[in-house]
């Protein structure tokens, strides 16, 4: 993967590439997630991950309640190619509360943009600081820049495993987003014919 990503100029290519791919096929996630009901029955359509009554329950969420968890979807595509499970993936509202009190920049309509970046992320990347986990970024930012997400794919539940899902752990943008992502080990960008780059 190094030889790949040899230099600063080669992440920033691959960066900016990898945004304007990611930006339009989240539109074109977003329109036909808008359009499923109209299009349950045309055997061709194509199927995304985004579990469209995500959208309904956060707004019907108050922002206080901490029980309450979302199901924003399955697996990806893209983070199947890397090993991941095929699972429903959950936030859990605890979690939100703490982080839109953390980092402000998280609004609601940020964290409601989180399915479009799972479903067609830009990097894919191991988590430098928490074994386990996953980083992904994808075409969704707030004011203070790119919007990471990390999942989960072990969670634990009081002290027990918990298989049958993936988690959202944490959401927010980070400070020298290029600085992190070349210090992590990437496992995947997108380009233009969909090609995954395996480190």
């Amino acid at each position: 993967m190094r030889e790949i990503l040899n230099d600063w100029t080669d992440i920033q290519k691959l960066w900016d590439d990898a945004y304007v791919d990611s930006s339009k096929r989240a539109r074109e996630s977003q329109s036909a997630v808008d359009n499923a009901e109209s299009n349950v029955n045309n055997t061709d359509h194509i199927q995304y991950s985004i579990r469209s009554k995500f959208y309904e329950e956060y707004d019907k969420w108050d922002g206080k309640d901490p029980r309450v968890k979302f199901n924003v979807g399955t697996t990806s595509n893209a983070l199947k190619t890397v090993g991941v499970k095929e699972a429903d993936i959950i936030m859990d509202s605890n979690k939100l509360i703490k982080i839109k009190s953390k980092h402000p920049e998280m609004t609601d309509d940020v964290i409601k943009k989180i399915p479009e970046l799972l479903e067609h992320p830009m990097i894919i990347m191991e988590s430098n600081s928490v074994p386990g986990r996953l980083v992904v970024y994808g075409d969704v930012s707030s004011n203070n820049g790119p919007v990471m997400t990390a999942l989960e794919l072990n969670p634990t539940q009081r002290g027990y495993a918990v298989n049958s899902i993936i988690k959202v752990a944490s959401a927010y943008t980070r400070n020298n987003t290029q600085n992190y992502i070349y210090n992590c080990k990437i496992l995947w960008v997108y380009d233009k014919k969909i090609r995954p780059i395996i480190g």
